[in-house]
Formats: structure tokens, C-alpha cells, sequence
């Protein structure tokens, strides 16, 4: 069995030590199939394997999520964006101000308020979108897509 790449560093982080040392790490059909000294990986590189060197470059395991949330991007296309927002009150008038550009029958949609910006830091409440919005269903998304914050008619 011989590898298809070896990539070796003077900084392999492979975490199961701290901090990362020099070592390689030998690749076939698209897996890790031995992470070691460059000097015991001879048995592991044949004709065809590819080297490559990257000197004290960092080489680490990657982990790559590939979902996407395309109900929520086309939404936000046509949704208020809250990025600017420094407050619950400013998110409100900013929503306030984007309801005129829409249909007076169509729920308010909005994206990426957070209250890790606010000064105050707390997470909005109803009764702020209430006061504003008693008869029509708001709906505004958090920043990271976790939270969700809306009016009672919502």
C-alpha cells in the first residue's frame, strides 16, 4: 500500500498534543492513513506518491461543513438586514422603516440583529415589535440563525 500524497511540516498540529511538531502525514484515496516522522513513511511512498514540503507552515486536520440554509438566504434577499442595529430600539425603527417598502398584508422578515453589539447586551423582547407592530407578524433572525425574535401576532 503506498500513498497517493505525503505532506509533511516543521508544524503539524494533530491535536493530540499541544502544540504541533514536525511530522507527516501520508494520504490514499482521499484518507489519513498514517501521521508520523517523514523519516518512517518510506515504506508509505512509491513511484507515484506525491511529496510536498510546506517548512514551518502549519498543517492541521480541517473540518468543513458543507450544508447550506438556502431557505434562509432567499429570504434574506428580501428581508430587513439589522446588522447596524446598536440597540433593540434602533432595530425597531430600522424594522419600522423597512415595513413601508412592503405590503401592509405581508409578515415582516428580518435578519442579523445581535445583542452582542447592544450596549445593554440583553436579548430583545416582544414588547418592544408590539408597540409598533400590534396587528402584523414580525419575524427576526439572530446574526448566527440560532435565535429568533418576534411580535406576539407572529
Amino acid at each position: 500500500m503506498k500513498a497517493d500524497i505525503v505532506l509533511s511540516s516543521e508544524a503539524v498540529f494533530t491535536g493530540l498534543e499541544d502544540k504541533p511538531r514536525p511530522l507527516a502525514v501520508a494520504i490514499l484515496e482521499n484518507r489519513i492513513i498514517s501521521v508520523a516522522p517523514i523519516e518512517e513513511m518510506n515504506t508509505l511512498i512509491g513511484e507515484h506518491t506525491i511529496i510536498q514540503h510546506f517548512g514551518n507552515h502549519l498543517i492541521m486536520p480541517g473540518f468543513h461543513d458543507s450544508h447550506v440554509h438556502a431557505m434562509m438566504g432567499s429570504l434574506s434577499l428580501e428581508s430587513v438586514n439589522l446588522f447596524s442595529a446598536r440597540s433593540e430600539l434602533e432595530a425597531v425603527k430600522i424594522v419600522k422603516e423597512f415595513s413601508k417598502s412592503i405590503p401592509e398584508n405581508e409578515w415582516i422578515i428580518g435578519f442579523m440583529w445581535d445583542s452582542s453589539y447592544w450596549e445593554n447586551k440583553k436579548f430583545p423582547t416582544r414588547f418592544s415589535l408590539d408597540e409598533v407592530f400590534p396587528n402584523r407578524p414580525v419575524v427576526l433572525f439572530h446574526a448566527e440563525g440560532h435565535y429568533t425574535w418576534v411580535n406576539s401576532k407572529a
